[in-house]
C-alpha cells in the first residue's frame, strides 16, 4: 500500500502540465478559427497535456445556453485539474474563468477580452494575465477622414444585437469622432430588421461601419441564423454605401474593406504566456495585462466593388496612403 501511494505521488508530480483551452465560440466563427490556429502552432510543439473546449455561445447566445456551457467547462476543470486555463473572448471569462480568480491551484491566461478586466476581478488578481482586445478607433477615424471628401465625412454603425455588439456601440458612442459625424448605431435581431436598417442608412450616411453580424436570425420566430456571407452579399447588392468592417472576417465573408485586430496576435500571445508561466519561472502578475497592438487592413475590390459605391472615382491609393500614415500596420 505504501509503495502504491508513493507511486501515485510520483506520477502526479511528474505528469506533464495540463492546459485547458476554453473558446467562447466555435471554429465556424472566423475570429475563433484564426486565433485557435495560432494557439495550436505554439502549444502543439510542447509536451503539455492540452485539451480544448468550445462553448459555442455565438450559435447559442441565450442566457440558459451560456450558463450551461459555463457549468460544463467548470465541471471539466474540477475533474481534470489543469494547471492553466486559457480562456478566449468574454463569455469564457464571465461563465468560467472569473470563478477561479485568486485560486492557488489554477493560473488564468485570457485573450480577446472586450470588457474592462475589472469586470471579472482580474485587475488585482494574483493568478491572471492576458491580452485585451481593442479596436483601433484613432486610426479608423484617420482612415475615414482621408477616405471621405469634405462635407461627406459621416458614417453609421450597424451590427447584430449581442452583448458584445452592445459593448462596441458604447465604445463608438463614447469616442470623439470629430471632425467626422457619427450618425448613430443600430443593433438588429432579424434579417428583415437588418434590411430595414441598411435601407434607412442609405438616406443619412456615406459609409456603413459593420462589426458583428453572426447571430442574425432568419425570422423572429426562427432559430435559424443567416450565414454572414448571405448578409454581406445582400448588403452589397442593395446598398450604395461603402462598407467598412472593423474585424478582418468582414472581407472573408464577402466585404470590401476591413481594418481590425489580428486574431493570430491574440493566439500567439496567449500561448506564449502559457510557456512563460510553465517554463520560465515567471508569474501572472509579472506578465501583467496588456492591449493588443497588431492591426491589419484587408481589401478586396472584386468587380470594382469599392469604386462602384457612392464615392465616385475613388482612388484606392488614398486608402493605402491613409493606412500607411497609421504607423506599423499591415496590408493584405
Amino acid at each position: 500500500m505504501l509503495f502504491l501511494i508513493l507511486l501515485l505521488l510520483f506520477w502526479i508530480g511528474s505528469r506533464p502540465p495540463r492546459v485547458l483551452v476554453i473558446q467562447s465560440y466555435s471554429l465556424d466563427y472566423p475570429w475563433t478559427a484564426d486565433l485557435d490556429q495560432a494557439i495550436h502552432k505554439v502549444l502543439d510543439q510542447k509536451p503539455y497535456e492540452t485539451h480544448w473546449l468550445f462553448m459555442d455561445t455565438k450559435r447559442n447566445p441565450d442566457a440558459a445556453s451560456k450558463q450551461a456551457a459555463g457549468e460544463k467547462a467548470r465541471a471539466l476543470i474540477e475533474e481534470w485539474e489543469p494547471e492553466i486555463i486559457l480562456t478566449v473572448d468574454d463569455n469564457a471569462q464571465e461563465y468560467v474563468a472569473k470563478h477561479y480568480v485568486d485560486n492557488e491551484d489554477i493560473q488564468i491566461v485570457f485573450s480577446g477580452v472586450n470588457k474592462d478586466p475589472r469586470t471579472y476581478g482580474y485587475t488585482n488578481a494574483s493568478n491572471v494575465t492576458g491580452l485585451r482586445e481593442r479596436l483601433d478607433y484613432i486610426n479608423i477615424k484617420s482612415l475615414l477622414f482621408y477616405l471621405l471628401p469634405a462635407g461627406q465625412r459621416n458614417f453609421i454603425h450597424i451590427s447584430d444585437n449581442t452583448a458584445s455588439s452592445q459593448g462596441r456601440r458604447k465604445e463608438l458612442e463614447a469616442f470623439n469622432w470629430k471632425p467626422l459625424e457619427f450618425k448613430g448605431s443600430v443593433q438588429v435581431t432579424t434579417f428583415d430588421e437588418w434590411k430595414q436598417a441598411i435601407k434607412a442608412a442609405d438616406k443619412i450616411a456615406k459609409v456603413l461601419v459593420l462589426t458583428q453580424y453572426h447571430t442574425i436570425l432568419r425570422a423572429q420566430d426562427s432559430n435559424e441564423r443567416v450565414p454572414p456571407s448571405e448578409i454581406i452579399s445582400w448588403t452589397q447588392k442593395n446598398s450604395k454605401l461603402l462598407m467598412i468592417g472593423l474585424f478582418i472576417f468582414h472581407v472573408k465573408t464577402g466585404g470590401t474593406i476591413a481594418v481590425g485586430p489580428n486574431p493570430q496576435e491574440h493566439g500567439y500571445d496567449a500561448a506564449n504566456r502559457v510557456i512563460a508561466l510553465l517554463e520560465k519561472n515567471t508569474t501572472p502578475r509579472a506578465l501583467g495585462i496588456q492591449d493588443n497592438k497588431d492591426f491589419i487592413l484587408f481589401m478586396r475590390n472584386k468587380d470594382d466593388s469599392i469604386s462602384k459605391r457612392s464615392l465616385e472615382k475613388l482612388d484606392l491609393s488614398i486608402i493605402y496612403d491613409a493606412y500607411a500614415l497609421m504607423g506599423q500596420k499591415r496590408l493584405e
